[in-house]
């Protein structure tokens, strides 16, 4: 028998995603930065160019966490762009939980004070995923029960590639975050259907939901509105 490398005979042992995340903080409010950046999209069009159509976040909304075994300090920035909804009359009346904003965001991490750090997580991988797992889902509920105006389109999660060519599901990284997102985007509580969708550069939380001839695409991984996902 083959011997598996350390690193992929952990990762056949993760499917619970049971490592322990670090404990991180955030001095940020959500619905403060979802406020301020919806204000920013005001005066985009519906249409034209994407510059036109979305405002682009100027500052990031941030968390951080301290490793409590090596000392590392590490940072988790999300941010991306914000655009207007529109609604036409003829389709009838609003729906309760229509929001005249919506966000296309996106979620990195690293080394606090290292740019472009190929090896940003060291050797604590899994509890560093199990942290940034945590805090997007800390995030994405915080939006789903904001009160405010703006909505998640879409939630990127695209992992750094081991080689250039490689793409994102291929990588060191995209397998241990294919992991740890298909067995904890259920936790998100929300009476809307949503689905993970794989991209060539990682992977997309979307709402809503999608078939091809009556059929879940190959491209989702997960999703909420079928009994048996994918």
């Amino acid at each position: 028998m083959r011997n598996l490398p350390i690193y992929e005979a952990w990762l056949n042992e993760i499917g619970d995603s049971s490592a322990k995340p670090f404990k991180w903080n955030t001095t940020m409010d959500v619905s403060k930065w979802l406020a301020q950046n919806s204000e920013g999209a005001k005066g985009k069009a519906h249409s034209g160019s994407h510059e036109d159509r979305y405002h682009k976040t100027d500052t990031p909304f941030e968390y951080k966490f301290t490793s409590d075994t090596t000392g590392t300090n590490y940072h988790i920035r999300i941010g991306g762009y914000f655009g207007k909804n529109f609604w036409f009359s003829l389709l009838g009346d609003k729906p309760k939980d229509w929001k005249p904003y919506h966000c296309i965001l996106g979620i990195g991490f690293g080394v606090d004070f290292i740019e472009n750090d190929d090896e940003t997580n060291l050797n604590e991988q899994f509890r560093v995923m199990a942290t940034v797992v945590q805090c997007a889902l800390d995030f994405i509920q915080k939006v789903l029960d904001d009160k405010g105006e703006v909505r998640i389109s879409e939630f990127h999660m695209n992992p750094k590639l081991d080689k250039e060519e490689q793409k994102g599901l291929d990588s060191r990284r995209g397998k241990l975050y294919l992991a740890y997102i298909k067995n904890s985007f259920k936790k998100i509580r929300t009476k809307s259907s949503y689905y993970i969708e794989q991209t060539n550069d990682g992977f997309v939380l979307k709402f809503g939901e999608v078939r091809q001839g009556g059929k879940i695409p190959d491209s989702v991984l997960a999703a909420t509105y079928e009994q048996n996902n994918k």
